[in-house]
């Protein structure tokens, strides 16, 4: 049993296979456009660059959907929103098999696929939403392991079909018309699904958005929100690679075709992607969700790179086995591992975010996690075009690896500190605490951000390199971008070091020692409620970073 952040009459959760069928259509969708649409983009006539841009359009909404999220929060209920949304999605994919395509209608199907993919954000907006109320403590790992294996499932199962009835049906919007009415039957699963009072029901409308945003600054001030913030910022766990191997382009290098590629890309890649979830599960019941998310991140990176150098013409080239069986046989692994991190991912937010404004919670993680999927999706694309494919699974691991080891320097930077015997150590704690935590996440701001803007040049860098007559030119792009990744990084520092220096001054110890200053920034129960969940008690997990 569980209990609603807005009201005390408790909710029975029903069980998680629930929510799987209720995700089908929100991976489905997805897997129509980075499957099915992807695969025939160069079979079409256009370049693996154009093909990628279709995943990016989806991507779009996906990142920005937080905000729009209030609006699930303090208008209907999570069920009128998801039959709203479901019908629209349904309508949109009717759409995207409707539009040829081609190089002269590509912008066309851009438009159609990043509207649909908007209103199809409020499908998994609106099951979030119940599952943030209705999910035990304790229980989390359990149940993302069900939510994701909708996601995963779904997207497997939206390319695969998708792609063969686009193929063998005789005209392509009969396969739009078929995924739609699928879409529609998932409705039916809402009967077992508890009804959730919204925001509004309780205090109208100004009550309500008051309430979202007080949920949010709690969310924000807790230690595990916060540190679920950074790795959901990182580009740990994404799968982006997928999007690239699935164009037909990509898939040549090893001799693989359309019934490969909608097997592993499709059909065993829903299957191994929903088993993956189960174990991801597992782990976040075993270990602590933000351990078990950092350690699959890093797992993925080396699935990638031993992709990489068993590809055609690399180092490491398998010649005994036939190239088709490895690209089957290293998708499949890398499937299964996208799976536990996306479970990992699901567990680690509801671990996070408490109950109360789930919508919007959820969604801020969500867009966190899905902007480096965006970018990532359009570097690593560009990086397979220009260099090959082998390049790209390098890029991809060694991008990982480097987010696994920011993280563990923002980790470091937050750890406890030895006890002080001062007596006046709860006064400090109390007066300044705030200013030297605030201190503290500068500095990681500002290094986050330096990153992200040396990413974006990047690749933005890389795309218009050697283009004529682009508006900036790709040398100006890569130089200008890291210039102000160091005056971003350069200045956050700077304030940051003022921050604590005019603190420090304050204390009337000056400085403080590293040990001091570290035993004020740590989170002492009698003035941050909890770790990971606020408003909820936490229970305990396994090791914890």
């Amino acid at each position: 049993m569980s209990t609603t952040a807005s009201a005390s009459r408790p909710i029975r959760a029903p069980h998680p296979s629930v929510y799987t069928v209720l995700y089908l259509p929100f991976g489905a969708l997805g897997g129509f456009i980075t499957v099915a649409l992807t695969f025939l983009a160069t079979r079409s006539g256009l370049s693996i660059t154009e093909g990628a841009l279709l995943g990016g359009a989806q991507m779009i909404s996906q990142w920005l959907k937080w905000t729009w999220a209030p609006a699930i929060d303090v208008t209907l209920t999570p069920k009128r929103w998801y039959v709203f949304a479901t019908a629209c999605s349904a309508l949109g994919v009717f759409g995207m098999a409707v539009v040829p395509l081609g190089p002269d209608t590509l912008w066309l199907l851009l438009a159609i696929i990043a509207i649909a993919s908007l209103i199809n954000s409020i499908v998994g907006m609106s099951i979030e939403a119940i599952l943030a109320q209705a999910t035990p403590r304790g229980e989390e790992g359990r149940v993302s392991a069900w939510f994701q294996a909708g996601n995963l499932g779904g997207t497997g199962l939206g390319g695969a079909l998708g792609l063969y009835l686009l193929q063998v049906l005789p005209e392509p919007w009969m396969a739009g018309a078929i995924m739609g009415g699928l879409f529609m039957a998932c409705c039916g699963a809402l009967v077992w699904v508890p009804d959730i009072v919204p925001h509004r029901a309780i205090g109208g409308v100004v009550s309500a958005v008051q309430g979202v945003i007080g949920d949010l600054f709690k969310l924000g001030r807790a230690r595990g929100g916060f540190l679920a913030a950074i790795l959901c910022f990182l580009p740990l766990g994404t799968g982006a690679g997928q999007g690239v191997l699935t164009q037909a382009a990509v898939a040549e290098v090893w001799g693989a075709g359309a019934t490969e590629v909608a097997l592993v890309q499709g059909l065993f890649a829903g299957i191994l992607t929903a088993a993956g979830c189960f174990v991801g599960g597992w782990l976040c019941k075993r270990f602590h969700p933000r351990t078990a998310y950092a350690v699959i991140g890093l797992l993925l990176a080396v699935v990638g790179l031993l992709f990489g150098l068993t590809t055609p013409g690399s180092p490491l080239e398998m010649a005994f086995i036939p190239a088709v069986y490895l690209y089957i046989g290293w998708n499949l692994l890398y499937s299964l591992v996208v799976g536990f991190a996306y479970a990992a991912f699901t567990a680690l937010v509801l671990n996070a975010i408490g109950s109360g404004s789930a919508a919007t919670k959820y969604s801020i993680y969500a867009s966190l996690s899905n902007f480096p999927i965006w970018w990532l999706g359009l570097l690593l694309g560009t990086t397979a075009d220009k260099w090959g494919p082998a390049t790209m699974l390098y890029t991809e691991s060694a991008i990982a690896t480097l987010g696994v080891v920011i993280f563990g320097i923002v980790v470091a930077t937050m750890h406890e500190a030895p006890e002080l015997g001062a007596d006046d150590t709860t006064f400090l704690e109390q007066r300044y605490r705030p200013a030297y935590v605030l201190a503290g996440r500068l500095r990681t701001i500002g290094m986050l951000t330096t990153v992200a803007v040396w990413l974006v040049g990047g690749v933005m860098g890389i795309q218009n390199w050697d283009v004529p007559d682009a508006a900036y030119p790709g040398e100006l792009l890569l130089v200008g971008s890291a210039f102000f990744g160091i005056a971003v990084l350069v200045s956050s520092q700077v304030v940051a070091a003022m921050l604590v220096a005019f603190t420090d001054a304050a204390v009337g110890v000056s400085p403080l020692s590293p040990a001091q200053r570290m035993r004020v920034l740590r989170d002492v129960a009698a003035i941050e409620v909890e770790e990971d969940a606020p408003g909820v008690p936490a229970e305990p997990h396994g090791d914890a970073v």
